[in-house]
């Protein structure tokens, strides 16, 4: 079971529209309000869990997670960080 962390999905994704697309070729595309539209590349450590997206917006936009799936929601625990450390944020796959 997911840790029992600060749940801010509602808080990253107020208009419901926020999205993730992770390519085979190792980048992302994220969009949607309020944060709007974010490239780079991913890499996932298949031993630890964590992934790490590489923000073409900088050094400062990049982020690590450890990503745990249950059904079609896909929870996001911020590893690594001060700021994203102690929260997560649950995405729901669209289908």
């Amino acid at each position: 079971m997911v840790d029992k962390l600060s749940d801010v999905s509602s808080e990253h994704n107020p208009e419901g529209n926020r999205f993730v697309i992770f390519n085979a070729n190792n980048t992302f595309e994220s969009g949607g309000d309020p944060y709007g539209r974010n490239t780079g590349k991913w890499t996932l450590d298949e031993k630890t869990g964590e992934l790490y997206l590489d923000s073409d917006a900088g050094e400062a936009d990049d982020s690590h997670w450890i990503i745990t799936f249950y059904g079609d929601e896909m929870y996001w625990q911020g590893t690594r960080g001060a700021f994203n450390s102690r929260f997560q944020i649950v995405h729901t796959r669209e289908r």
